[in-house]
């Protein structure tokens, strides 16, 4: 798996090296913003009147203290002011974040199809002969969408990770015990779960073919539906395709149960 990831992150680098660093780059000072706000609550809280005792309290002091070296004033109304700002400078983030993992995506959809079929148009005669165009063309149109929307989330998953770690660079200073004792939690959960995650892998792969399948047999179908006419198998033909398609559907319903039972277990532990 992890040598897949490797290879994925090389192919991401190679095709769309500029993209793929602003967004990181943007994710990263996402995190740092949404931080950054987060830090700015507890003067927020401490000026309205809630009792911040221990590590709370020398954080909201800090921070207080920050803004005041800073030229911003240590007063309510600044502090606000600049929680407010630092606010809409994140959500600005995230919009740019958004766009740019969106174009990152469908770029690297584009240049894999293209390199995809450029591989198809110079393979040997021998490589054309023992494959069926419909994997071929579910090949560039769906596999190469998957590789995109792995792209998405990718990115978007990294930058996720960078603002768990700002969380719990916060948590640690209020609370080190405790945030060690939840960490600890998660981590367990996420080891019981385990062969959740295994178990949805493998179900994952045998709905991905089972997909292809379908996709091939429709296609196949579609180019002999003259001579199923010229048989009269029309019936036949309809029937084999809605039984397959009831089987792709069941194993859609059955991933999203693997999804929402995994889900639920982590947020009950």
């Amino acid at each position: 798996l992890l040598r897949a990831v490797l290879a994925f992150a090389r192919s991401l680098r190679q095709t769309v090296p500029g993209l793929t660093a602003l967004a990181l780059a943007v994710s990263v000072a996402s995190a740092a913003v949404e931080g950054v706000s987060t830090l700015l609550l507890t003067p927020l809280l401490l000026a309205v009147g809630v009792d911040m005792a221990g590590s709370a309290g020398r954080i909201a002091s800090g921070v207080t203290s920050l803004a005041q070296a800073a030229g911003l004033g240590g007063s309510l109304g600044a502090l606000l002011a600049v929680y407010v700002a630092s606010v809409a400078m994140l959500a600005l983030l995230k919009r740019w974040q958004s766009v740019l993992a969106l174009t990152v995506e469908h770029q690297y959809v584009a240049a894999t199809r293209a390199r995809l079929f450029d591989a198809v148009v110079h393979a040997s005669w021998r490589f054309e002969r023992t494959q069926r165009r419909a994997d071929l063309a579910y090949a560039l149109l769906h596999q190469a969408d998957r590789a995109g929307a792995m792209t998405f989330h990718a990115l978007f998953g990294t930058a996720g990770a960078l603002a768990a770690i700002a969380y719990v660079a916060i948590a640690v200073a209020v609370s080190p015990l405790m945030t060690a004792g939840t960490l600890v939690v998660g981590a367990l959960v996420i080891w019981l779960q385990r062969h959740v995650a295994h178990g949805a892998r493998g179900h994952g792969e045998r709905l991905l073919d089972e997909s292809r399948q379908l996709y091939a047999n429709l296609t196949d179908r579609v180019q002999a539906l003259r001579l199923v006419k010229m048989l009269g198998l029309e019936a036949r033909e309809s029937h084999a395709v809605a039984v397959q398609a009831q089987a792709v559907a069941a194993g859609h319903v059955a991933a999203a149960r693997l999804h929402s039972g995994a889900r639920a277990g982590q947020e009950i532990g």
